[in-house]
């Protein structure tokens, strides 16, 4: 299994609220690293299936479906609302807006 590094992912927290361990073989800073570390191996990772579906065609890779089923997750952004009108932000918050609504 590979993990990312310093913190728990969402599917960890999920896993051990269910009472499910894993064997952590890697340990990586981000997801993006998570596909190189697979081909040739006996691992498996439960990654974003946007990412999961960009390696498909670049390694040799295959997408199963988890044998439980995984709640949503969901990303949120945190500002002071004196920040509310930064111009930054605004834009910020609707390319954020925008991807999201593309599912």
């Amino acid at each position: 299994m590979v993990e990312l590094a310093n913190s728990r992912s969402f599917a960890e927290d999920f896993m051990r609220a269910h009472g499910d361990t894993r064997r952590i073989d890697v340990v990586v800073p981000s997801f993006t690293n998570v596909p190189w570390l697979l081909p040739d191996t006996h691992r498996v990772a439960i990654v974003h299936e946007r990412l999961a579906k960009l390696f498909i065609g670049k390694l040799p890779l295959t997408i199963a479906a988890l044998p439980f089923a995984m709640p949503p997750m969901r990303e949120m952004v945190q500002f002071h609302r004196s920040r509310s009108a930064d111009s930054g932000l605004v834009w910020l918050k609707e390319r954020l807006h925008h991807y999201a609504a593309q599912g």
